[in-house]
């Protein structure tokens, strides 16, 4: 091997100088997250960070120390090409390297690819080509985005960005607005700018379900809990997950059935009793000490049994789902665990304007508001923090056009239930479009929209969800 030209070695713990000046820094590298990398690999990525005075993200990724470290080896004017996982475009910490790209190159784009290229090697995980030129040339420029379906197209467009023609929008806000067709933004910033849209944040706070620290233990079916004699009254109806809710309201008859089929959708409540019952205390102890005392959830409450706050949520919201979000209201007496977020509406908003928001919630106007506000995680599955739920836009009807709300909300409900999610939001668009309140040539429009962006983050391989 000549040492001059190739050395094997962790590149992060290569020096500049190992190197003459290279005028291009091309790479693939590893989509490992912080806490599986090697020790010797989180402390190299530390250096890496050390050497440009940045503070290190607990959640990046091992690539991104890659892409930083290898800036160090170019020479002014020199390109750089890389191919990065999906999550260069859609995590928060991403924003590190994205800046510091910005600030160093005189051009740069970044290419989301719609098809899984590695899907043979094992990986679901959107990919993107990252391609930079002009290295500390001068000022910097904001990064384009764009999409291309698959390799053949992926050529193209590498070909004409290097002709110097302008590909892509500004990266300047959420990537997935960039990422959308032109029509489908100027028709949804229309729509935004009308006063009968709204975000559900105004209507609504959304938080993460109850953390139990032990979800097996305190979260039972209907067999669990009478092995161990416990009866309702110290059982609390909670949605585990939220597949389990089928439409638009979970109802004690939801619950009931859930319970009859063996569904895990109970949970054991120590509160409110003046003497904990016997079996009750009975089921506690076989909690083992050694288990309570490593459990770190246990540790930060003063009862170590009693998850949650007591409050019974308004509805509930999903945090991750392939098909995009769906509100749910609660006319039970359950809550739910924290692979589901809880929502709390405001005390004046009405029961009409909750199934109003639902039933927008389940438009091609809010589902596309979904996916700008939300992001791809793994997959492709659609992403939601708590905070970006309450930026989700919605629709809602003035109070003169509220009759036929609770219609449309047992239908789209029905259409739900029945696995019929085209349908849930062909109806919806219907209602809206009925009241006057958009346009159907609008909902076309952006409806273009939400399948390109459904495209990018799912891939076309599972278009039948679109």
């Amino acid at each position: 091997m000549d040492e001059a030209h190739f050395k094997q070695a962790d590149f992060l713990t290569v020096v500049p100088t190992a190197f003459p000046k290279a005028n291009v820094v091309i790479g693939n590298p590893p989509y490992i997250s912080l806490h599986n990398m090697q020790a010797s690999q989180r402390a190299a990525a530390r250096a890496v960070m050390a050497n440009e005075e940045m503070a290190m993200n607990g959640r990046a990724s091992l690539w991104m120390y890659f892409v930083l470290h290898s800036l160090s080896f170019l020479q002014t004017a020199g390109r750089v090409a890389w191919i990065l996982p999906g999550s260069f475009v859609y995590s928060e910490y991403s924003a590190t390297i994205r800046t510091k790209i910005e600030s160093c190159f005189s051009r740069s784009l970044a290419i989301m690819l719609e098809d899984r290229i590695f899907i043979s090697e094992g990986t679901e995980e959107s990919s993107v080509v990252l391609l930079c030129e002009g290295y500390n040339t001068g000022e910097g420029e904001v990064m384009n985005l764009t999409s291309v379906k698959g390799l053949a197209e992926l050529e193209s467009t590498i070909a004409h960005w290097g002709l110097g023609a302008v590909v892509g929008s500004e990266w300047t806000g959420r990537p997935q607005l960039a990422l959308a067709p032109l029509p489908a933004k100027e028709a949804y910033n229309r729509q935004l700018a009308i006063a009968t849209s709204r975000r559900f944040g105004d209507f609504a706070n959304v938080q993460i379900g109850i953390v139990t620290g032990a979800n097996k233990f305190f979260v039972l079916n209907n067999k669990q809990a009478q092995k161990f004699n416990l009866a309702d009254s110290v059982l609390t109806p909670i949605l585990a997950r939220f597949k389990q809710a089928r439409g638009l309201e979970l109802s004690d008859a939801d619950l009931q059935e859930m319970r009859d089929g063996g569904k895990r959708c109970m949970l054991v409540n120590t509160r409110g009793h003046v003497e904990m019952p016997a079996e009750l205390s009975a089921y506690l102890q076989t909690f083992s000490e050694e288990e309570k005392a490593k459990n770190s959830t246990f540790i930060r409450r003063s009862i170590w049994h009693q998850p949650g706050d007591g409050r019974k949520p308004d509805g509930f919201f999903s945090s991750m789902q392939t098909e995009g979000p769906v509100l749910v209201l609660n006319a039970s007496a359950a809550t739910c665990t924290n692979t589901v977020y809880r929502v709390f509406f405001q005390q004046k908003v009405a029961l009409q304007i909750r199934q109003a928001i639902a039933i927008s919630l389940q438009s091609t106007f809010s589902q596309f508001s979904a996916e700008v506000e939300g992001r791809s995680y793994g997959h492709g599955a659609l992403k939601i923090e708590p905070s970006e739920a309450k930026r989700i836009a919605v629709i809602i009807p003035r109070r003169t056009q509220l009759e036929g709300v609770d219609a449309a909300f047992r239908e789209i409900d029905g259409a739900l239930r029945a696995g019929d999610r085209a349908a849930a939001r062909k109806r919806a668009d219907t209602f809206l479009i009925e009241k006057g309140l958009i346009s159907s040539l609008a909902v076309r429009t952006i409806e273009a929209g939400l399948k390109r962006l459904r495209h990018t983050r799912i891939g076309y391989r599972k278009d039948e969800v679109l």
